[in-house]
């Protein structure tokens, strides 16, 4: 614990300096972690750093290595600013973790590349930061976690959808998908439309107004079935169809931050 705590100043220290410089930027690149022999931790750090004046951006920061099913992985975070945050992305699609906690563990649910990101929504000063990244333990099965996962439509994968199966007996959801491609409304952009919903019997019903969608899950997938006036958002393209399930991992932004459906149907 102190140790991290002395890298932590330090980083804060040297990035900081380096950023005021014109020199410490991260990559926009993912980079790769490796762990030295014998050790199952490490400490990284950096700068939070904006795209830049011709292409404005909030910063961010990814990292990617590989763990297997069963194996314990461990984050413990700090930067100094209280809106930087981290979050856990699984192979082939859907997140573990996101958030600004400072410390978080947690049983891996699939093996392969895991991505964790590093990030703050707006645009500020640079950020120093650090991050001590640990995975341990042997591997083993884990067991799915209900309709918990990240699917996805056809061969090209869009739209997808991310569900997590809460203890409540309700669904968490995101469908993502991209639309707006009209010339006056700019280039197509990758949305979000939210929501929970209650599940029964393996499906979920979410109803605003006069949208209606049905989720029908099974153990490799799950239907769409869409009624009424869902597509009310320009070029808002249509969620209608059957899903394969792709990932094992699933948590979608808690509704409310994305584009909800409340805010996409009757008109709006």
């Amino acid at each position: 614990m102190k140790t991290f705590r002395r890298v932590v100043a330090l980083a804060s220290v040297l990035t900081l300096a380096g950023a005021l410089a014109g020199s410490g930027n991260v990559s926009s690149r993912p980079r790769e972690v490796r762990f030295e022999k014998g050790r199952t931790s490490t400490t990284l750090q950096g700068t939070l750093t904006a795209g830049g004046e011709a292409v404005p951006s909030p910063p961010s920061q990814e990292y990617s290595l590989h763990a297997e099913a069963g194996q314990v992985m461990t984050i413990r975070f700090a930067g100094l600013d209280p809106g930087a945050s981290f979050s856990v992305l699984c192979p082939h699609g859907g997140k573990l973790e996101a958030g600004r906690s400072a410390s978080w563990s947690s049983v891996l649910p699939v093996s392969g590349d895991y991505t964790v990101r590093i990030e703050k929504k707006k645009e500020p000063a640079p950020i120093p930061y650090a991050l001590e990244v640990g995975v341990a333990g042997k591997p083993a099965p884990v067991a799915p976690r209900g309709v918990t996962g990240f699917y996805q439509y056809g061969k090209a994968g869009v739209p997808s959808l991310e569900v997590l199966e809460q203890p409540d007996g309700r669904v968490k959801f995101a469908f993502y998908a991209e639309w707006g491609g009209m010339v006056q409304n700019g280039p197509a952009r990758v949305r979000e439309v939210s929501g929970t919903a209650p599940l029964q019997n393996g499906t979920a019903v979410h109803q605003v107004g006069a949208c209606k969608r049905t989720m029908a899950f099974t153990p490799n997938g799950v239907r769409i079935s869409e009624e009424g006036e869902c597509g009310a958002k320009t070029n808002l393209a249509t969620f209608d169809g059957a899903y394969r399930k792709v990932s094992p991992c699933g948590n979608p932004t808690t509704p409310g931050t994305l584009w909800t459906l409340e805010g996409l149907t009757g008109g709006a």
